[in-house]
């Protein structure tokens, strides 16, 4: 909690153009900002309050994607009806290219 409090505070004085984030949480503070962001998650979420949430995300205007690393994890958010327009998948390892640019399909 008191990572998100912290994290409202430096989002009011410097807005970025743009958030890449693994925490979820922090979505509701990005999108009540209006600050475009992104969700990138490594696992299989078993809580089925979170993946609801995940697919809701796609309602925000804020929201600009969801980013894995695999098509098992793809294939699996969109058995849960998450849209699989806005699924991206990183295609290395480290998600980097030579260049330090963030690589999806």
């Amino acid at each position: 909690i008191l990572f998100l409090i912290e994290l409202k505070k430096i989002l009011q004085k410097k807005v970025p153009d743009f958030v890449y984030t693994r925490h979820y949480a922090s979505c509701e503070i990005l999108n009540k900002l209006n600050i475009h962001f992104v969700v990138e998650t490594h696992t299989y979420l078993k809580n089925k309050t979170v993946l609801n949430f995940l697919k809701s995300l796609h309602k925000n205007k804020s929201f600009k994607g969801l980013v894995t690393i695999s098509k098992i994890l793809k294939n699996f958010y969109v058995k849960f009806k998450i849209n699989p327009n806005i699924i991206k998948l990183i295609i290395r390892n480290n998600g980097l290219n030579n260049n330090g640019r963030i690589l999806c399909k």
